[in-house]
């Protein structure tokens, strides 16, 4: 978690730094149309209030940006666009970007304590929050979000993905490729998961996944003092490892256990075959449950 411990110094610098392209000085409200080269990158950052992306089809940027208090600056190139909020006498209140991208398009958007969406735009984004939440759909290649204190929403997301938080909850649903999650004190969820590698780590969260494992995909998870929940199919071919000080490990799958080993007994570490245990799944919890079930999924790879 080392970008987390310089995230509320990054995010503030991404709102106060000035832009250093010419800088036209809109006002309190932008309504504009802009031409973006293909796999060209938006930039936009607001201390404070809500920043919407959709994916479009169309080949240009359509920006309708308002604030109250303070004033909006914007650059354009025909490779970036750069949108950010300023104060005005040290003072700005609430903004709301509402910004429709090429579909392809790069996005990184940052924010204090505003809530940051970014819908459909099948490209790399990166999103950043101190106290708001983060939701992407649709997003692929690389995506990285982060938030210290807030929740984290990736639907329909593929490539290299993280998520990272403090006291953050993480839900991924329908992720394909790499995922990395990590939070403090939050749960992380992952439902219908595609993954070929999963790393997830919590302090004093739960974690679960439900989905199929990928022959030779690698999946660890770890937590102090939540639950480990692992839903499979059937069919599933893993070896697992499996750990707990003084929690209980259970399964709906029939163990093969080690020698002097009884099922239900706390404090114990085991581990097991099912099927040809081409996958690798490390699961661990220090003073929680390790759970093993069998999911209705029909098939264990993809």
């Amino acid at each position: 978690m080392n970008r987390l411990r310089t995230l509320f110094r990054a995010t503030v610098l991404a709102g106060a730094l000035p832009i250093l392209a010419a800088a036209q000085d809109i006002g309190d409200r932008i309504d504009t149309t802009l031409v973006l080269d293909r796999g060209g990158v938006v930039e936009l950052g607001a201390v404070s209030g809500e920043i919407r992306v959709i994916g479009s089809d169309r080949r240009d940027v359509r920006i309708s940006a308002s604030i109250e208090r303070g004033r909006l600056e914007l650059t354009a190139t025909s490779a970036r666009i750069a949108l950010r909020t300023r104060s005005v006498n040290n003072r700005q209140s609430g903004a709301r970007f509402d910004v429709a991208v090429p579909v392809g398009t790069r996005v990184q958007a940052s924010t204090v304590s505003g809530r940051i969406e970014v819908r459909a735009t099948q490209g790399e984004v990166i999103a950043r929050s101190t106290s708001g939440s983060v939701e992407v759909r649709e997003a692929k290649e690389r995506v990285e979000v982060e938030t210290v204190s807030g929740e984290i929403d990736l639907q329909r997301v593929s490539g290299r993905v993280s998520a990272e938080g403090v006291s953050a909850r993480i839900y991924a649903d329908d992720v394909t490729g790499e995922l990395t999650a990590e939070t403090v004190s939050g749960e992380i969820s992952v439902r219908r998961g595609k993954l070929s590698a999963l790393s997830a780590e919590a302090v004093s969260g739960s974690i679960s996944y439900d989905g199929l494992l990928e022959a030779n995909g690698r999946y660890r998870m770890n937590t102090h003092s939540g639950t480990v929940t692992l839903s499979m199919p059937a069919n599933v071919g893993a070896r697992l490892e499996l750990e707990t000080f003084s929690g209980r490990i259970s399964s709906d799958f029939p163990l093969t256990m080690q020698p002097g080993e009884t099922g239900g007994r706390r404090g114990r570490r085991m581990e097991f075959t099912l099927g040809d245990g081409s996958a690798r799944i490390i699961a661990g919890s220090f003073s929680g449950n390790i759970n093993i079930r069998r999911a209705s999924t029909a098939s264990g790879r993809e």
